[in-house]
C-alpha cells in the first residue's frame, strides 16, 4: 500500500494478476481503473490517475438540445467510469455562475466547443471560457475538442481554435447528418479516441 492506495501487481509480460480480488478486499470497485502496462489512468500530462476524466462541455444556450443529446450520447462512458460530465445546467441554486464556470474548467481534463453561430456570437464564451480552455490545452493540462454542430465560419483566422481538429469526421457537422444517432455516434467514437489517448499516453512521438 502506499498513501492508502491499492499497489496493482503484474507478472513480466505487464498482465494484471487477480487485479479484481486485490481491489474488492480493499473495497475499491475494479472499474476505477484501466490496463496501461501496469499503470492506473493517466490524464492529460500522464499523472497517475484513478478518477473519472472530467469533461467540460461548453455550448452556447440555444445548442442546449443539442447539448442534451451529446450528454445522452456520453452517458455510457459515464457508467463505465471512464468520464464525469459538467456543464452549466448541473449548478444549484444560490452558487455564483462565473465562479463555478470557471473552477470547472480549471479541472477539465477534456473540453468540449459545441460550435455553432450561436456559440461565436456568446460574448462570456468568447472572452472567458474559449481563452481559458485554450491555454488549458497549449499547456497540456486539457484536451479541446470542437464539435461543429451547424454550418458557421470558424475555420481560418475567424476564431482562435481553427487550427484544431473537430468532430465528427470529414468535415461534417452535426446538422449535416441524416440520422442524429449517427452523428452523434461519430463524436462519441472520436471522444473516445482522445480518452484512450489520456488513459494511455504514447512513448515518443510515433
Amino acid at each position: 500500500m502506499n498513501e492508502g492506495k491499492p499497489s496493482v501487481y503484474c507478472n513480466e509480460g505487464g498482465e494484471f494478476i487477480k487485479i479484481e480480488e486485490i481491489l474488492l478486499n480493499i473495497g475499491i470497485h475494479p472499474s476505477g481503473f484501466r490496463k496501461a502496462g501496469g499503470c492506473t489512468h493517466a490524464g492529460a500530462k500522464g499523472e497517475g490517475r484513478e478518477k473519472p476524466l472530467k469533461v467540460f462541455i461548453s455550448y452556447a444556450k440555444a445548442d442546449i438540445a443539442f447539448t442534451n443529446n451529446l450528454k445522452k450520447h456520453l452517458k455510457p462512458l459515464e457508467r463505465a467510469g471512464d468520464i464525469s460530465t459538467w456543464y452549466d445546467r448541473d449548478m444549484e441554486p444560490g452558487d455564483n455562475w462565473d465562479n463555478e464556470v470557471k473552477r470547472h474548467l480549471d479541472k477539465a481534463d477534456i473540453i468540449l466547443f459545441l460550435v455553432s453561430p450561436d456559440f461565436l456570437n456568446t460574448d462570456y464564451i468568447l472572452d472567458i471560457e474559449i481563452p481559458k480552455a485554450l491555454k488549458r490545452h497549449e499547456s497540456g493540462d486539457s484536451r479541446v475538442v470542437p464539435i461543429i454542430l451547424r454550418p458557421c465560419t470558424w475555420e481560418g483566422r475567424f476564431t482562435l481554435f481553427s487550427t484544431l481538429l473537430a468532430l465528427p469526421d470529414k468535415d461534417k457537422t452535426i446538422s449535416h447528418f441524416s440520422g442524429q444517432d449517427d452523428a452523434w455516434l461519430n463524436v462519441v467514437q472520436g471522444i473516445r479516441r482522445v480518452i484512450d489517448s489520456l488513459i494511455h499516453p504514447r512513448d515518443g512521438d510515433w
